[in-house]
C-alpha cells in the first residue's frame, strides 16, 4: 500500500486535481463496458488506467496510447479509485 501512496505523490496527482473535480470527468453508462466507471466520453475504463499504471505505464505512455485522453482524466481515474477505496468497508460474517 505504501508504494502505491508513494507513486500517487509521485505523480503530484494531489495538487494538479481539485477535491471531487471527477465527477464532471469520470462516468457509469449502462450501455458502455455494463455500466464500469470510465472516462467520460470514451471506452475507457478507470480500471484499465489503474491497471496500465500498475503494470508500470507512465502516464506519458497512456498519453500516447490513448492521445483522445488528457492527464487531468488520468488523474481523475486515480482519484475516483481512491474515493471508491476509501469507502469501502469489512463486513465480517
Amino acid at each position: 500500500m505504501m508504494k502505491i501512496v508513494a507513486f500517487l505523490f509521485k505523480l503530484n496527482w494531489h495538487k494538479n486535481i481539485t477535491a471531487m473535480t471527477y465527477r464532471n470527468l469520470i462516468e457509469r453508462n449502462p450501455d458502455v463496458l455494463l455500466g464500469k466507471p470510465i472516462i467520460k466520453g470514451t471506452r475507457i475504463s478507470v480500471e484499465l488506467v489503474i491497471r496500465k499504471l500498475g503494470e508500470g505505464y507512465s502516464i506519458e505512455d497512456l498519453l500516447e496510447n490513448y492521445p483522445h485522453i488528457s492527464k487531468e482524466q488520468i488523474l481523475a481515474a486515480l482519484q475516483f479509485a481512491a474515493d471508491m477505496i476509501s469507502l469501502e468497508e469489512n463486513i465480517e460474517v
